[in-house]
């Protein structure tokens, strides 16, 4: 059994918030086990410790929102720079996936610039598709039954 099973979604609290809460209950209708601090953190933890916990024993795939305020939020940045060094660590490939929200630009000292992005930008539903085409050629584990994720994309 694969203990990796969460999808790790960081973004810039609390202004990526809807488009994330938005992302996550989409995720979950398709079987996945998301993780995000307005759900995963919910009082009384050690923040950075259960945060990197997560990121280095439970994740399968590192979502990072790509926003004008998430390139510049030292939170979402330590959480991206944490799931560099696990890919790094463990030689996972595509474990971090770049989703881009709106016509923010890349900050050149992010290391999102050679990671080719999912576009939400343009439009959700696309966006939305793409991603989980992603997530079932990874093979991404998710609780619906074998092939029920490509069924699904219809309805986008």
């Amino acid at each position: 059994m694969n203990p990796r099973t969460k999808i790790f979604i960081s973004h810039a609290t609390p202004k990526d918030n809807e488009f994330v809460i938005w992302l996550a209950t989409r995720l979950r209708n398709e079987g996945y086990d998301i993780w995000y601090d307005l759900e995963g953190l919910l009082g009384g933890e050690f923040t950075w410790d259960d945060i990197t916990n997560v990121i280095k024993n439970e994740t399968v795939k590192f979502i990072f929102v790509v926003s004008e305020t998430s390139v510049k939020a030292q939170g979402a940045l330590n959480e991206l720079n944490f799931a560099i060094s696990v890919a790094k660590e463990f030689q996972f490939n595509d474990f971090i996936i770049p989703l881009k929200i709106d016509d923010s630009s890349f900050n050149s000292r992010i290391e999102l610039t050679r990671i080719n992005f999912v576009r939400f930008d343009i439009s959700l539903a696309h966006g939305l598709k793409k991603l989980l085409l992603k997530f079932n050629k990874d093979n991404v584990p998710n609780n619906l039954a074998p092939g029920s994720v490509l069924k699904n994309l219809i309805y986008i």
